[in-house]
């Protein structure tokens, strides 16, 4: 007898810490705030639809869902970041739309394992979404428009533990007053299958090192499409146009470079590092193909149509070409 009741209390236990409670805004709780510092770990609160003049912080907690059940809105007025996340684990922030928020959208410090998902900002002061000594956070399928800074950026402070192996993928920026997608700190991360659009600076730029591109479409950015300054960067599958800049700039060592499409840029690819591989490529309807000004790279297997200079190499003894449809200048 004794057993059986052991194993229900330990049944009980274990399904009080995995399962949690679930409060409700506005239903049990006034504010989103109210429910969040009556929430502990392993809680979910379920916000209803409605428009909510206030700033949240979500902090010092672990497996927290805070979730929008229909249109949810944060209006900082103006005069208020919309959710601050700081020091906190396995949070997920799910589906809120945040407007005219004074600084950042979403500010992210600290964390571990946080994923902020189907959220929507718009009309912020300062970037979209900042992440700050974070790891293994993943935001995806987020929408940012008309942010007077980066729409989504990851910027360490200095001395500050650097950001580890963060994901950005399927969001879609707009109209941001800089670069659409910065990830500067750390290493590790990746941004993919995104959409930048208007950047008032490069549409992706990434000086984190051992980090990927792929797959992401950008275009009409007022720079460079995709900047990279960090070394051992893959940049590969993504497609941009339409810039008044370069289409990809890569300043880093030991990178790859591989099925990118670019169209209507400046120049198409800009190597300045050492130790590329550039490899099937295609550029259309540049002023210049490629820009190559060093050495040790590989250019193999590169298409270049509609350009009245394929190529120019500074280096063009240091560098192997092979395959490409064109033939190196100096």
């Amino acid at each position: 007898m004794l057993r059986p009741l052991l194993i229900a209390i330990c049944v009980v236990a274990l399904g009080t810490t995995a399962f949690g409670a679930t409060l409700k805004v506005p239903q049990q709780y006034d504010t989103i705030q109210d429910a969040v510092d009556a929430a502990g770990n392993g809680d979910t609160i379920v916000v209803k639809k409605g428009i909510y003049t206030e700033a949240v912080e979500v902090s010092f907690l672990e497996d927290v869902t805070l979730k929008a059940a229909g249109k949810v809105v944060i209006d900082g007025e103006g005069v208020r970041e919309g959710i601050q996340v700081g020091f906190v684990t396995n949070v997920r922030i799910l589906g809120f739309s945040i407007q005219n928020a004074a600084g950042m959208g979403i500010r992210v410090t600290g964390v571990e394992g946080v994923r902020i998902s189907k959220c929507h900002i718009d009309g912020a002061t300062s970037a979209g979404i900042l992440l700050q000594s974070s790891r293994e956070v993943r935001i995806d399928r987020c929408r940012i428009s008309n942010t007077e800074e980066q729409g989504i950026a990851l910027v360490d402070k200095v001395g500050n533990p650097a950001s580890m192996n963060c994901v950005v993928e399927k969001c879609r920026i707009e109209n941001s007053g800089s670069t659409g997608i910065q990830l500067q700190s750390g290493k590790g991360h990746r941004a993919g299958k995104n959409r930048v659009e208007n950047a008032d600076n490069d549409g992706i730029l990434i000086t984190a090192d051992l980090s990927v591109c792929a797959k992401n479409r950008v275009r009409g950015t007022r720079w460079s499409c995709i900047r990279t300054d960090a070394d051992a960067v893959v940049v590969e599958k993504n497609r941009v146009e339409s810039a008044r800049g370069h289409g990809i700039e890569v300043h880093g060592e030991d990178g790859h470079i591989a099925k990118n499409r670019i169209k209507s840029v400046h120049y198409g690819i800009v190597i300045t590092g050492n130790g590329n591989r550039i490899e099937k490529n295609r550029v259309a309807d540049a002023i210049q193909g490629f820009e190559i000004q060093a050495g040790g790279n590989e250019i193999v297997g590169n298409r270049v149509k509609d350009t009245p200079t394929p190529v120019f190499d500074t280096h063009v003894f240091d560098n192997l070409y092979e395959k490409n449809n064109f033939e190196p200048l100096m």
